[in-house]
């Protein structure tokens, strides 16, 4: 959803989304093993957040690397806390939802909100209203990609109506926290309509 090429380099944006990719990873796992899906991210974030506070002082030369590729510029000096809240978001929707809702839910974050980005970068002209750099065509693509996408774990009606709600949610400017309230949003409304 990103389409200012004079406000974030390409090669970092990119980083970032293969970061949220990495998250589909784990889709074969959460029916079988939530449990270890639940400790395998907790780890990962607790190295993560050891490897931003301490890597002033002792740069773990490969890890550092890539956490500092994957930092917007403005971020630089600061913790980037969009892949820590993108584990919680998971690991809280794995907690309180069963498969298909967290399924759901995962596929938003890290599928859709990859496309978006690449979408709106590259042919998004229009940002929306209330943001500063999302675009009208980046959430087009989010809800396209996730009407498709949920549309194989759910049923097609069901996936348009989640698909319309993740959107709103990714398109309300909230700064790494999108990363933690689109799954559990778009879970909490799967749940819901699983139910009817």
């Amino acid at each position: 959803m990103y389409s200012d090429p004079t406000r974030l380099d390409i090669s970092h944006e990119t980083s970032r989304k293969l970061i949220h990719l990495t998250g589909l990873l784990f889709l074969p796992f959460f029916s079988h093993n939530a449990r270890l899906v639940i400790l395998v991210l907790s780890i990962a974030t607790g190295f993560y957040l050891l490897i931003e506070i301490f890597s002033k002082k002792w740069p773990l030369p490969i890890f550092a690397g890539m956490v500092r590729a994957c930092k917007r510029p403005e971020e630089k000096n600061t913790i980037d806390w969009g892949a820590p809240l993108l584990a919680l978001g998971i690991i809280t929707s794995l907690i309180f939802f069963d498969y298909p809702e967290t399924t759901c839910g995962l596929i938003h974050v890290c599928l859709c909100d990859a496309v978006a980005a690449f979408a709106g970068r590259q042919w998004g002209k229009r940002k929306i209203f209330y943001t500063y750099n999302k675009t009208y065509f980046g959430s087009f693509a989010f809800f396209v990609s996730a009407t498709l996408a949920c549309s194989i774990f759910i049923p097609f009606w069901m996936a348009v109506a989640i698909a319309f709600i993740g959107t709103i949610l990714e398109s309300i400017p909230m700064r790494h926290w999108d990363n933690f309230v689109i799954p559990l949003g778009v879970s909490f409304c799967a749940s819901l309509l699983l139910r009817i």
